[in-house]
């Protein structure tokens, strides 16, 4: 769900007995902001990508995770924005505090990331791919009627049977798919940044897991 209307809902209301939303919708995304993020997140949307999901949390900095493929193997990038890209976006020059549209705006500077990589086996990249892809085909509109305020949006992207497929959730429950996909997302980032061993058969885990989950829920 975009932060623009998040921020416009004055009351949450929460039907009696909604059950947690176990599966990606739609992306509702403002196109600007959305752009703006993919301009300064560009190097996970070059055609070597095969995956990545942009992590949108409010009040803090924005930052997105990828799997990049190339002749000698697969790889792990993170890209973390160093400012708080929203906030740069709804903030007028000169330190005017006052907010200023979003609509047909840009940053009056673009804003400095830092990356890192770090490489994955094969196994676990292609499984990753797979995960994605399945869980980017069952998104549906969310019609649980819950509405989330000042949670963290998940954008999830990748090439689907030959289309690029978008879908996003916000703030999951823990136990849902849509929360082990995040959970797998948070490892994928601190990998790149640790190089940690323990996190890579983590990431393995995670991923054997839900994989086996999905097609469980396949033959039900």
């Amino acid at each position: 769900m975009n932060r623009f209307v998040l921020l416009m809902v004055a009351l949450l209301v929460s039907p009696a007995g909604a059950k947690p939303l176990d599966h990606l919708v739609p992306t509702t995304g403002i196109a600007e902001y959305e752009k703006t993020l993919a301009d300064e997140f560009r190097d996970v949307f070059t055609s070597d990508v095969r995956l990545r999901v942009v992590v949108e949390p409010s009040f803090h900095e924005e930052y997105a995770v990828a799997v990049k493929q190339s002749a000698s193997g697969y790889r792990i990038l993170y890209v973390q924005a160093t400012d708080y890209i929203w906030g740069a976006l709804m903030t007028k020059p000169n330190n005017d505090p006052a907010p200023r549209p979003l609509l047909n705006k840009k940053l009056d500077n673009p804003i400095p990331v830092r990356e890192c990589e770090s490489d994955v086996p094969a196994g676990t990249a292609k499984r990753l791919e797979l995960i994605w892809a399945e869980m980017l085909r069952k998104a549906r509109p969310d019609d649980s009627g819950v509405v989330v305020m000042d949670g963290t949006n998940y954008n999830f992207s990748s090439e689907v049977d030959g289309e690029i497929e978008m879908a996003e959730a916000t703030s999951p429950d823990e136990d849902t798919k849509p929360g082990a996909l995040i959970a797998i997302a948070h490892t994928m980032r601190e990998l790149c940044t640790t190089k940690s061993k323990a996190l890579l058969d983590m990431l393995d885990e995670q991923t054997a897991r839900l994989q086996n989950r999905l097609k469980q829920e396949e033959v039900k």
